[in-house]
């Protein structure tokens, strides 16, 4: 399809997110740490730390059902506030753990029609600006409107429960910028 409507993109990057929040990336995250072993096909080579640059990339994360879509709903959806702003926490949640896999990643210029090869942002820069996306999105919320209702996968369109979420993220954001900023 060439088009999609912002409920179709929502459940699409709703269904990416789960993967990319649990999937793969996370389980080579708890090799390396030593909280599981990896024994048998791929993951025993993991464990060994046998992985090349095309195992794990960030691609993913911002292609179709990443933040390429969430942007997408994000636009179809401005007048809406309660649906922007749950939109924008999904982002935050998504771009926190890219970054937190990755280090410094492209963030401000990613996305873009005019920029092929976007430049890799600091990732303190990345948390600050999560942050300030996370307070719009508490602002967008509080706004109210009618949400993404039954196509949203985790709240149903909950209002509150999405305003405690992005608090909640805002906490954990703060907490992993105080290992590189401790004021």
């Amino acid at each position: 399809p060439s088009t999609a409507a912002a409920d179709q993109q929502f459940v699409g990057f709703q269904a990416f997110a789960f993967y990319a929040l649990t999937g793969d990336v996370n389980r080579l995250t708890s090799l390396w740490m030593q909280q599981m072993a990896g024994t048998g096909r791929q993951w025993a080579g993991y464990d060994q730390y046998e992985v090349t640059e095309n195992d794990f990339t960030m691609d993913d994360f911002y292609s179709q059902g990443g933040l390429v879509d969430i942007r997408g709903v994000q636009s179809k959806v401005e007048e809406n506030t309660l649906y922007l702003g749950i939109a924008q926490t999904w982002e935050a949640l998504l771009m926190d753990l890219t970054s937190d896999v990755w280090g410094d990643i492209p963030f401000s210029e990613a996305i873009s029609d005019s920029v092929l090869t976007p430049k890799l942002d600091k990732q303190v820069d990345v948390h600050n600006a999560l942050l300030s996306l996370v307070d719009e999105a508490i602002t967008n919320m509080n706004a109210g409107g009618d949400g993404p209702g039954e196509v949203d996968l985790v709240y149903g369109g909950d209002e509150t429960k999405w305003l405690q979420a992005a608090h909640t993220l805002k906490a954990r954001m703060y907490m992993h910028l105080a290992e590189t900023d401790p004021t």
